[in-house]
């Protein structure tokens, strides 16, 4: 126990040191639209295998894409997790390069009942992320001294608090639950700049403010392989999750700001519809050390609507992972090296976005390990390098380089004497 909270104030004071001193500008141009880039891991675990692992139940690891994984967690744990991303932007003429640093979640779940699977977990991460940053330029074809360029900004994301029970049915089928708390504060701004000095400037600042309640549901079924009596490929399952949104009240707000004043154009109260997310997944085990996953995940955000209006410049999203994983046997004997844990993950994704009638793809390849401090906790690494997008039609081509690092404790609590 003592190592423990020695362990957990060193992270604080690092999370606390890294939060400080984040940077404010990153992400793509194209999370404009809906409620910008969505989050689909927010650990290193989950980025080195693809993002997703909707069938993977992992004693050492508080999922959070399907609160049913957790019924095989017994003891108690804590996880952190901070990361780092580099995006180079390019179109046809120009390119630039981002970058932005944050904590991106904690995690905390212990078990109430081990043979009834019972494991009770809360958590705050983020949903998406909206920061961009783009200029554009008009030429007046009578007089240049009517030239101006509009330069668009946005910044801010979705966040949400969970807590939830996992729990095994009869025949070992695992199930589990969240209720979830959604917030965010998204902001978009333009700022029309005239080339004479002698036009007046101005500005428009749209500020959404979203919060609401929503709910993670989820399913793993038994280990399959039994049926098939083979040797080495066992722990076959099969998983589902759905995420449900009740519509968020939204709080919004239009600013116009010029020379002479700012002034509110119009407030109020609304509704913003966010669709539905379904996930499902298939792992197995050949051997107890080598682990293999694959997920499909799609959300209708076609049908994403602020004050019941779409934006057409979004689509249904759908994405495909495949996953890896060695880990070795645990033995006392072993050096710390010896009992790394190494992932591989790759991933296709067809994005919510749809600009100028092309859907934005996504390519990814990760990597990672866990490097073990002692029983049960570990450093986890991920990278991620990613291509979205292209440049052609007035699009950008975006490469980016995602890096998480996280802390995963575990130690025994709440034991009877």
């Amino acid at each position: 126990m003592k190592n423990f909270f020695k362990i957990l104030k060193l992270n604080l004071f690092v999370t606390l040191f890294l939060v400080g001193s984040i940077y404010s500008q990153s992400s793509s141009t194209y999370s404009r639209f809906g409620i910008g880039d969505i989050f689909y891991a927010n650990s290193a675990k989950r980025l080195a295998m693809g993002q997703l692992g909707t069938s993977l139940a992992d004693e050492s690891y508080i999922s959070i894409i399907n609160p049913a994984a957790w019924n095989t967690i017994s003891r108690t744990r804590m996880e952190f997790s901070f990361r780092y991303s580099g995006i180079s932007v390019s179109n046809d003429a120009n390119k630039t390069y981002y970058d932005d640093s944050r904590f991106s979640g904690f995690s905390f779940g212990f078990p109430i009942s081990k043979d009834n699977g019972v494991v009770m977990a809360m958590g705050l991460i983020p949903v998406s992320r909206v920061s961009y940053k783009a200029a554009e330029k008009f030429e007046s074809t009578t007089n240049n001294k009517d030239d101006y360029i509009i330069n668009y900004s946005g910044d801010g994301g979705l966040s949400k608090v969970f807590v939830g029970l996992s729990f095994k049915l009869p025949f070992d089928l695992s199930f589990g639950g969240t209720l979830d708390y959604y917030f965010g504060n998204l902001e978009y701004e333009s700022k029309v700049t005239f080339i004479n000095l002698n036009q007046r400037s101005g500005s428009f600042n749209k500020r959404f403010t979203p919060q609401g309640l929503g709910t993670t549901i989820g399913v793993i079924t038994p280990d399959i392989s039994k049926i098939f009596s083979s040797g080495n490929f066992k722990n076959l399952r099969l998983g589902a999750s759905a995420i449900f949104l009740n519509d968020l009240n939204t709080d919004t707000i239009l600013t116009s700001t010029s020379v002479v004043e700012k002034d509110t154009v119009s407030s109020g109260v609304t509704k913003m519809h966010i669709p539905a997310r379904y996930s499902f997944g298939l792992s197995f085990n050949v051997t107890d050390n080598y682990r293999f996953a694959f997920d499909y995940l799609y959300q209708e955000w076609n049908k994403f609507s602020i004050n019941n209006t779409v934006s057409n410049q979004l689509q249904r999203a759908s994405k495909i992972s495949a996953g890896f994983e060695y880990k070795p046997d645990y033995e006392i004997n072993k050096s710390a090296w010896e009992q790394i844990s190494w992932r591989f993950g790759l991933s296709y994704e067809k994005s919510q976005y749809k600009i100028n009638n092309t859907s934005i793809e996504e390519y990814s390849i990760a990597g990672g390990f866990s490097y073990p401090l002692a029983m049960e906790n570990t450093i986890d690494v991920a990278i991620q390098y990613s291509i979205r997008g292209k440049n052609e039609a007035n699009l950008f081509k975006e490469n980016t380089i995602r890096l998480n690092i996280g802390l995963s404790l575990g130690e025994t609590w709440f034991l009877r004497r």
